[in-house]
């Protein structure tokens, strides 16, 4: 059993690091924005008060994100504190595949090239900070689902409830790699008690088209009948239009040398049978 600290405890992916990791008898240490039971009170504002949270721990998982304006530059600086503070301690910070950028037909593996999207070069500059300590490891996780939550499937879903209408940006077709929540714990809780120094994976168990998306939105609410809208128009329609936009094929072999087994259900099956119906309005 080891002790990690957990940052963003509470939240949608370091609450799955949490019940992974204590599936497996690690204690857990979290901080939270506001104060939890069990939980250090501690924010990516205050990067003493993050590393005061770790001076008990013997690793680190970083979840936390601040969703600000200047998110970007808070999580830097808040990074660059823990990662000088945590010595040879595991630190695993939280990336993702936006870091791959668009790919062609092929997926792209972990030592693959890397093409970032341009809002997204200060998190590859945290993943190369990430790797050149002690023990820094990596997660880049595709499309994150299930437990009816996730920021862009519930803005998906919500503007099909409200609309009637499941958009998409056509033709729909792109690559849109994805994992369950759950199984992106289990990756995590892995990595951070087994890989060794400079690990990146890549956190994808499936993969699917904002179409087939749509489609399974569109059965979910009611309406089977999913409709595919220029770019133009998709921007006032569709949550997160320009996104849905990119190609990615992204491979994840690497991680079953750890011993990884993802299990939950496929996210078109979660969206049209599964946790998502709990976001249908009840009569």
């Amino acid at each position: 059993m080891i002790s990690v600290l957990v940052t963003g405890a509470t939240g949608y992916v370091g609450g799955a690091v949490v019940r992974a990791l204590r599936a497996r008898g690690h204690r857990v240490v979290g901080t939270t924005r506001t104060p939890a039971a069990g939980y250090v009170g501690a924010t990516l504002e205050d990067p003493a008060g993050m590393v005061a949270a770790m001076s008990t721990v013997d690793a680190v998982v970083h979840t936390a994100f601040p969703g600000t304006a200047d998110g970007a530059a808070v999580e830097t600086s808040a990074v660059t504190a823990m990662l000088a503070a945590a010595g040879d301690r595991p630190f695993l910070y939280t990336s993702g595949i936006g870091v791959v950028g668009p790919t062609g037909a092929e997926p792209v593996g972990e030592a693959g090239p890397l093409n970032p999207m341009p809002w997204l070069s200060w998190r590859r500059n945290l993943e190369l900070a990430t790797l050149a300590a002690p023990h820094g490891l990596v997660v880049r996780p595709g499309l994150v689902y299930g437990r009816a939550g996730g920021l862009v499937l519930t803005a998906l879903v919500g503007a099909a409830v409200a609309t009637g209408v499941s958009a998409y940006v056509a033709p729909g077709t792109t690559a849109w790699p994805n994992i369950h929540v759950d199984d992106l714990g289990d990756l995590m809780a892995e990595v951070v008690t087994r890989a060794p120094a400079s690990t990146v994976l890549h956190g994808v168990t499936g993969e699917s088209t904002p179409k087939q998306v749509a489609e399974a939105i569109g059965r979910l609410v009611g309406n089977p009948l999913a409709v595919g809208l220029p770019l133009a128009d998709a921007r006032k329609r569709v949550p997160y239009a320009e996104w849905l936009t990119t190609h990615q094929r992204v491979g994840s072999s690497a991680a079953a040398t750890l011993g990884w087994r993802p299990c939950r259900r496929n996210l078109l099956v979660d969206l049209e049978f599964g946790s998502y119906r709990d976001l249908l309005p009840t009569t």
